[in-house]
């Protein structure tokens, strides 16, 4: 029997603010080829980025945003 991975769904507040700062982070996490999907939502006061993953890549996210020049945080749950 094989065992089916769930989505890992990894959740940060960052310094986004505009559709322009989510266009310079596009490139860096559509490079990522474990990431399934990921959104930014601006109207939200701590600007949060959901990340749906195949496999959990807290450091390989907070390291891609922070080369782009945003801050970025894991959201305690």
């Amino acid at each position: 029997m094989l065992a089916v991975m769930e989505d890992q769904i990894l959740i940060f507040c960052t310094s986004l603010q505009t559709l322009d700062d989510v266009q310079k982070i596009s490139p860096a996490l559509n490079s990522i080829p474990e990431i399934k999907s990921w959104s930014v939502d601006l109207e939200d006061c701590d600007k949060v980025l959901r990340v749906v993953s195949e496999s959990y890549l807290m450091s390989g996210i907070l390291n891609a945003i922070e080369k782009t020049g945003f801050n970025i945080l894991e959201m305690p749950d």
